[in-house]
């Protein structure tokens, strides 16, 4: 279902129905035309209405070739066209009957004229035609090209729709999920397993290091001075022997807050060195279409406080991404606002191109870069910018206003209170009934999470619900890891440069009660998983809490 009804578009003077329109861009929207020239002849205006090309901003001028762009690579072969005419008609004496920029685009096939020139008559003559019948006027309706009802403009922008639709979540369009899981399987079925895996990789680990101190000694020397002034000592085996013979690393209960800088593979501690945040921004930036993430549309089920419409509800995520888990939210509840921070700008980009290509008003969304790894006590307004943008080396400290035009007057509003607030986290005071940190807390090291809890217990409203989903201990992927990517207990980095965590119950729940919430719910969520192709079964383990803020909490937990 489309949700452009949502907003108005006007073409000039006149009014264009929600269900003419197919896709839409920050600044730009796509429309089926009332007289085609040809089959697929389509229109892409601004939202603005501006007469002339001259009078468009840069950013309205990229933005309609970028619309441009993707409507007409999606209609080419649709029409099975094997070319596309793109033509501005600028000014009157240029054709152009409506006053409002706008780009015809039409699929264009071998013989379709006779002569290629005669396709800019043919625009002319149906552009007149097309804005006499907007005016009301009658026309000659035995021409060739008839002007076209509704019901028939309405039908074809609904088959557009499918084929521009948003690109950047395989779930877009998806209803919520119509069943939860959480106990295919007891924990303690893959505990066996998950220790045996474990203690692989620390064997593999130790292995790589002694392996690393037997080359010739100069080559070892410019490590061996880095890690010890960083206080980090990698003697052959003593880490992995101490580790394994204390049993934390097997049993799986170790110490959230401890330090993981002593298992840092060669090479690892220089790209740490310069913040996570930064592997994320080369993430999303890499992978601009956001394919690696479908929609989280089992949350609604495993959350139902998401789905109270009244009062309404300020849901706000940290780490959001690019909206895996907030577009579900924005969807389902219609009467919600969401407040999304992620240390990457690149990320949030793509959450706002989302919920804008899929028909959400962009007055719900509020977006800011955070680095939810450290606190900044004492923030002023120097921590807040005002023009937005900026952060993309992933070491942002403070929170930092989005830069989409559609919402820049509400960002700067709540920019402007957090800027004043009086708390070490510039979340302090956001007032959010409920905040979401998805698979987030894992790509943080260990000692950075409780910052991350921190922040949230800073921006949740007292009474307000933390929810939280992240990867359990001795998950599918964990044991999968080879022992070269182990960092620390049960932390590992991904080949692209994230980290991965992975949480026991306990970790969990004492991070929460330390940061000053209540336990309401902290448990694994055990789901299988089948391949459809092999029929190999697959055990994910997660862990599920919801925490509560205490009512007649302070302000900051002590």
């Amino acid at each position: 279902m489309c949700h452009c009804h949502l907003q108005e578009y006007f073409f000039g003077p006149w009014k264009i129905a929600a269900d003419e329109v197919f896709v839409t861009s920050p600044h730009c929207f796509a429309f089926v035309n009332l007289k085609p020239v040809v089959p697929g002849h389509v229109l892409v205006s601004p939202k603005r209405v501006v007469a002339r090309f001259a009078e468009l901003s840069p950013e309205e001028v990229s933005d309609l070739w970028i619309l441009a762009q993707r409507v007409g690579t999606a209609l080419e072969p649709h029409f099975g066209a094997s070319s596309l005419t793109l033509a501005i008609q600028d000014g009157p004496q240029a054709g152009q009957t409506v006053p409002h920029v706008h780009v015809h685009v039409l699929p264009r096939k071998p013989g379709d004229f006779e002569r290629n020139d005669e396709v800019y008559d043919a625009l002319d003559a149906a552009s007149k035609d097309a804005a006499d019948a907007h005016a009301g006027w009658k026309l000659d309706l035995d021409k060739e090209r008839k002007v076209r009802t509704p019901e028939e403009m309405a039908a074809e922008a609904a088959e557009l729709r499918k084929l521009v639709r948003c690109p950047g979540f395989v779930g877009e369009g998806s209803r919520i999920a119509g069943e939860y899981h959480d106990a295919d399987f007891e924990w303690e079925e893959v505990e066996e397993e998950g220790k045996a895996a474990v203690a692989r990789q620390l064997s593999e680990w130790a292995e790589r290091q002694a392996g690393q101190q037997a080359a010739p000694a100069e080559q070892h020397a410019g490590s061996s001075t880095s890690r010890n002034e960083s206080g980090s000592s990698l003697a052959s085996g003593s880490l992995a022997s101490s580790s394994a013979s204390s049993g934390t690393l097997l049993g799986g209960s170790s110490s959230s807050r401890s330090s993981s800088a002593g298992w840092e593979r060669e090479g690892e501690a220089e790209g740490a060195s310069q913040g996570e945040g930064a592997s994320w921004e080369r993430f999303h930036a890499t992978h601009s279409q956001a394919r690696f993430f479908k929609e989280k549309r089992y949350l609604m089920l495993e959350f139902p406080a998401l789905g109270t419409e009244d009062p309404q509800q300020h849901i706000a995520e940290i780490g959001c991404g690019c909206g895996s888990a907030l577009l579900p939210v924005l969807k389902t509840n219609p009467t919600c606002r969401v407040t999304g921070c992620d240390v990457s700008p690149t990320a949030l980009a793509l959450l706002r191109r989302a919920a804008e290509q899929t028909g959400i008003d962009g007055r719900r969304i509020h977006t800011f870069v955070l680095d939810a790894s450290s606190l900044a006590p004492g923030a002023d307004s120097n921590s807040v910018s005002s023009s937005g943008g900026g952060g993309s080396s992933g070491s942002v400290v403070g929170v930092h206003p989005s830069s989409s035009p559609s919402s820049s007057s509400s960002s700067n509003a709540v920019g402007a209170h957090l800027s004043s607030s009086p708390s070490g986290s510039p979340l302090a005071g956001l007032g959010a009934d409920s905040l979401l940190l998805i698979f987030t807390l894992s790509a943080l090291r260990p000692e950075e999470q409780p910052a991350a809890l921190a922040h949230a217990y800073a921006a949740l409203r007292p009474g307000g619900l933390l929810l939280f989903r992240d990867y359990g201990l001795y998950d599918m992927a964990q044991l999968r890891f080879p022992g070269s990517q182990l960092l620390g207990e049960n932390l590992y980095r991904r080949s692209e440069g994230t980290l991965a965590y992975f949480f026991s119950t306990q970790a969990l729940r004492t991070l929460a009660l330390a940061a000053g919430f209540e336990e309401m719910e902290c448990q694994y969520a055990r789901v299988q998983l089948r391949n459809r192709k092999n029929g190999t079964a697959m055990r994910r383990v997660f862990v599920h809490g919801v925490f509560r803020k205490p009512a007649a909490a302070p302000a900051t937990a002590a």
